[in-house]
């Protein structure tokens, strides 16, 4: 009998390469419906397993050639960095800080039509949420979301107004102070 050797170029030969990605960003690389993953697997013409999401594993096996599995494993790792960017800049980006102001000075801070808040916000394109309404929450609670320094400067404009309120109404309170006791006319001073 005859043996019939056959002989493979190394470089087609399939092996697997293994690529640690965390589990939170697993749902990233396969997209929507599979799509992203699908597309990654044609691009370089590999396969690729994402383990199953009950495992919770960072590994994800890339199977095909060598050169296909390397190109593959680069495109992951890219993927994986703009991913973990886009992550830091939502950090950086939900800065967040809270301001106690006692309810009575919320009017003040909003404005007329909210104006002031407005303009607060767009000056340092930050969030700032105001308390409900409704009562719901801590009623003399401003949050402000956005950059650290944005947030710390839309902050000290807050409490800017804030300070020039606390600051004036103790003349505003003695000036009506006085129009009271002048438009007394029984004689008797109010003390």
């Amino acid at each position: 009998t005859h043996c019939l050797s056959l002989s493979f170029p190394q470089e087609l030969i399939p092996i697997d390469v293994e690529v640690s990605v965390p589990f939170a960003f697993h749902r990233y690389i396969i997209g929507q419906q599979g799509k992203e993953v699908r597309s990654l697997m044609r691009e370089c013409s590999v396969n690729i397993a994402v383990p199953p999401s009950d495992q919770q594993s960072d590994i994800i096996v890339v199977s095909g050639p060598a050169k296909n599995c390397e190109d593959a494993k680069r495109a992951l790792e890219r993927k994986l960095q703009e991913l973990e960017a886009e992550k830091e800049e939502r950090e950086l980006r939900n800065f967040r800080v809270t301001v106690t102001v006692e309810p009575r000075y919320h009017p003040n801070i909003i404005g007329k039509k909210g104006a002031k808040i407005n303009k607060i916000r767009e000056t340092h394109d930050v969030r700032i949420q105001l308390p409900e309404r409704d009562g719901s929450g801590a009623a003399d609670e401003i949050t402000i979301i956005g950059y650290e320094h944005q947030v710390k400067a839309a902050e000290a404009d807050i409490l800017k107004i804030v300070h020039e309120l606390v600051s004036t109404l103790p003349s505003l309170c003695f000036r009506l102070r006085v129009k009271q006791l002048t438009r007394d006319t029984s004689g008797m001073s109010i003390f």
